[in-house]
């Protein structure tokens, strides 16, 4: 029996982690447009 984490579970919660902050920041900057992303980096 193993008692390390799978890599393929490791995988999936870093994917969904990453997919779930992504959707957020996508989200804040079309509902908040005064603070938008784009002017940060002119």
């Amino acid at each position: 029996m193993r008692t390390g984490i799978s890599l393929r579970a490791a995988g999936l919660a870093t994917g969904l982690f990453l997919a779930i902050s992504f959707s957020l920041c996508v989200a804040f900057d079309l509902l908040v447009s005064r603070y938008a992303m784009y002017q940060t980096w002119l």
